[in-house]
């Protein structure tokens, strides 16, 4: 199994190629893709016929890749827990106990563009 991020897809994508027998999962957490090429995009949904799922950090990465990539397999696993600011409170959602924290690329990303 490989569980690649952000632009490792294509690496991960070609040792896929290379060996059918390893399941794909791509970890989107990347906001700002509208700013890439027209080419990188056209690679991305390429690759992503070979993704056995995507998981993505928000809402609006889930609706963009269920609307403009290949998988059919897509989630949701938030990247931030809830922080109440005011209180120094930190929530962290789901079953009592039973919780996976994954903070990956730290950096929130402010404005989130819809397109491809």
């Amino acid at each position: 199994m490989i569980h690649a991020h952000s632009t490792s897809y294509f690496l991960a994508t070609i040792i896929k190629i290379l060996n059918p027998k390893i399941v794909l999962i791509w970890h989107e957490h990347y906001g700002n893709r509208a700013q890439t090429s027209k080419f990188n995009k056209l690679v991305l949904k390429i690759c992503s016929y070979f993704f056995e799922s995507i998981i993505a950090v928000n809402d609006s990465l889930k609706t963009r890749s269920e609307n403009r990539l290949l998988s059919k397999n897509v989630y949701i696993l938030a990247n931030y827990p809830t922080i109440n600011s005011t209180l120094k409170i930190t929530t962290l959602h789901g079953a009592y106990n039973k919780k996976i924290v994954c903070l990956a690329n730290l950096k929130y990303q402010i404005k989130i563009i819809l397109i491809y």
